[in-house]
């Protein structure tokens, strides 16, 4: 069965997938003109690429429009920025998330139908317009948002809100707020904020320590913040997050490229990416108060590769102990959180699905559609995120569950006396009227199931010859 957690990170993954394929092609190519050229190209579609990619992660039952749609909200939301908020710096990163949340959001579910097609395109413009006000909405909390982020840390005068705070607070908050504003290139105005705060005079090399810190974030923490998502997830969900882990690694060489990384958690994960921030926040105090903390070079070339022996100090092992505490921490509190919290919780989905009650109500004796006695079957099987594979023998229905908790036993019973659960092979039999109702039934539950990334045509073939033997 296709789970549709490797279909959600599959989609956001394949435009993150570009960037290092495009940094190592300018590395192994030079700066030749052809390349620079290519590499633009490749840069600039990324931000839109991941906008639809995003957006089409959440289910819609019209695919050409959403991704019409999340397109031209992409390209509004960068013009209006670039017209209202001319001072935000990475535009790009801000319009690619914000435009896929407000087409996963709003966009249209009506399919085409010529023979509605006045009705059809006018739920299309009507739609259009609901999603340019969501945009322009967008857009008026995005400048209101910036004009704050640059008022709070935009001088260290007591009249600041923030130098009210213990310093030691005010450290935490502008790392919080660096982390969460990271991933749309817009919390470096929180890190220039700590390396120029008054009370951290005595500090004489903060901004290599600055350095430390953002570059063992990117470089080493989430990484291993990844490795233990892998080792928590299931078997066959960790293929992506080795990916994911391989594009963390090769773009921490790479000044301001990891931006879609993030993003990319941020999309998947908003749960672990919370962790993260709060996590790194204390570990920043660690970085500032731990002695004799310093860089030896920035060991950047014309290619703006980072070095990372630069995190090594020359005298001292404090970079060393500091970069293994916080890898440690990253570590070992990641599996403790998903041993007791299910990564499912850590993500999110837009559009809640709300459960679907079916009271006595059934398709008429000579209807040929069966939809209503598809939903009640699934109902009564547990829903859609409770069916394995759904197959039919002749008119012997058989449907595969995950948890039998959620299986509504009498209603098995109610579906006829030779109908049954076997709960050793987690299997429901159902005998239908005949063969071509028990198909009917199956292909409907199966088409229902696609609507949701789901595939029920597959099954494991020790389960099939178990079932054929039956």
């Amino acid at each position: 069965m296709t789970s549709s957690f490797l279909i959600r990170i599959g989609l956001v993954l394949i435009p993150v997938a570009l960037i290092p394929f495009s940094l190592l092609f300018s590395v192994m190519f030079g700066t030749a003109g052809y390349v620079t050229g290519i590499t633009s190209f490749i840069a600039g579609s990324i931000p839109v690429l991941f906008a639809v990619a995003a957006s089409m992660t959440e289910p819609n039952n019209s695919r050409s429009w959403q991704i019409v749609s999340t397109v031209i909200v992409f390209f509004f939301l960068k013009f209006a920025l670039n017209m209202f908020a001319p001072d935000i710096q990475d535009k790009d990163m801000i319009s690619a998330f914000t435009s896929a949340i407000i087409t996963a959001t709003f966009s249209s579910h009506i399919t085409a139908n010529t023979l509605h097609l006045k009705r059809y395109l006018q739920s299309r413009f009507l739609n259009f317009g609901i999603l340019l006000i969501c945009s322009a909405v967008a857009v008026t909390l995005i400048y209101c948002i910036h004009a704050v982020l640059i008022k709070l840390y935009s001088g260290h005068e007591s009249s600041n809100l923030i130098m009210n705070f213990p310093v030691f607070i005010r450290v935490f908050l502008s790392t919080a707020t660096y982390q969460f504003f990271a991933p749309f290139g817009a919390g470096d105005v929180a890190m220039d904020y700590i390396a120029a705060d008054p009370d951290l005079n005595y500090i004489t090399n903060i901004k290599d320590r600055l350095f430390i810190f953002q570059y063992g974030c990117i470089a080493l923490f989430i990484p291993v913040m990844l490795t233990a998502l892998y080792l928590r997830i299931g078997a066959n969900r960790r293929l992506p997050v080795i990916f994911l882990i391989f594009i963390a690694a090769v773009t921490s060489f790479f000044p301001h490229k990891e931006y879609f990384v993030l993003l990319t958690i941020l999309w998947l994960w908003p749960g672990l990416f919370t962790f993260h921030i709060v996590l790194s926040s204390v570990l920043m105090i660690l970085c500032l108060y731990l002695p004799e903390i310093a860089i030896s070079s920035t060991g950047s070339d014309s290619m703006s590769i980072i070095n990372p022996l630069a995190l090594i100090g020359t005298d001292n092992n404090s970079n060393i102990a500091f970069l293994l505490t916080g890898a440690g921490c990253y570590f070992f509190l990641t599996l403790y959180l998903l041993s007791y919290v299910k990564v499912s919780s850590l993500t999110w989905k837009i559009k809640k699905r709300k459960s679907v009650r079916i009271r006595l109500i059934s398709d008429r004796k000579d209807s040929k559609d069966l939809s209503l006695l598809a939903i009640r079957t699934m109902k009564m099987a547990g829903g859609i995120d409770n069916l394995k594979w759904v197959k039919n023998t002749r008119n012997l229905l058989k449907i595969a569950f995950l948890d039998i908790d959620k299986v509504n036993v009498d209603a098995v019973k109610g579906m006829g006396i030779d109908s049954r659960i076997d709960s050793s092979e987690k299997v429901i039999y159902i005998y239908a009227g005949s063969a071509g109702t028990a198909e009917k039934i199956a292909n409907k539950i199966i088409i229902f199931a696609q609507r949701e990334f789901s595939d029920l045509t597959k099954y494991q073939e020790v389960e099939k010859n178990a079932m054929d033997s039956n």
